[in-house]
């Protein structure tokens, strides 16, 4: 092989590898989530269970599958400056405890909906968004299938979402949002952040408060 076809094929390799990673971390992620909507399903239409192993079944799911502690440090902003350890820590419990609440309320609603998996961009080798669709029974005819992002992300092996997008918002952008005027509100006040999030908790679980 002549000498100056090796940069050639070099870049060329390079050039496949490149690509073809991305490529299999969107077709990774695709049945990572196509897995989890099954198993989701599952437990929801479950009519042989109580609905309260239902509901600390579907809590198991969502603990193992939400990167939360990155979701909360990311709805502080520049708020998770400075922090101490211990402050950190009862604000992240806090907020695991209000965000799977929410989002176990939320998948209630969706109880007799059909999801699949639609398509997927990657961002690179280990984060991809994927997206779904949930389409409706047919007794709810007049409702047009809803589509939901989700952000995946790879860290240690194992996919977990860090974002969900419904109806065009990203819920992310949304309690950043929320949660910087509540801080500006409490000066900075972590505390007050995180006992509002327990109060919070504790009504949407005693469905109390709409999420």
């Amino acid at each position: 092989m002549p000498r100056s076809s090796i940069p050639v094929l070099l870049a060329a390799l390079l050039t496949f590898l490149l690509a073809s990673a991305p490529a299999q971390a969107g077709r990774d992620a695709e049945h990572y989530v196509g897995t989890l909507l099954q198993q989701t399903s599952v437990v929801l239409r479950d009519t042989y269970s109580s609905a309260a192993d239902r509901r600390e079944r579907l809590h198991g799911l969502l603990l193992a599958n939400l990167d939360a502690r990155k979701a909360a440090l990311f709805a502080l902003g520049p708020y998770q400056r400075d922090l101490d350890p211990q402050t950190t820590e009862a604000y992240v419990a806090a907020f695991t405890d209000y965000i799977t609440a929410v989002y176990e309320a939320r998948l209630q609603t969706f109880r007799t909906f059909d999801f699949r998996v639609v398509t997927s961009t990657d961002a690179n080798q280990s984060d991809a968004t994927v997206v779904t669709q949930a389409t409706p029974p047919p007794e709810f005819h007049s409702r047009a299938p809803m589509s939901i992002s989700l952000r995946i992300s790879r860290a240690g092996g194992a996919f977990k979402i860090v974002d969900v997008q419904i109806a065009g918002i990203w819920v992310s952008m949304y309690q950043r949002d929320q949660f910087a005027r509540r801080l500006a509100e409490a000066r900075g006040d972590l505390h007050a952040m995180t006992s509002y999030l327990n109060a919070q908790a504790a009504q949407i679980k005693a469905g109390n408060a709409e999420v």
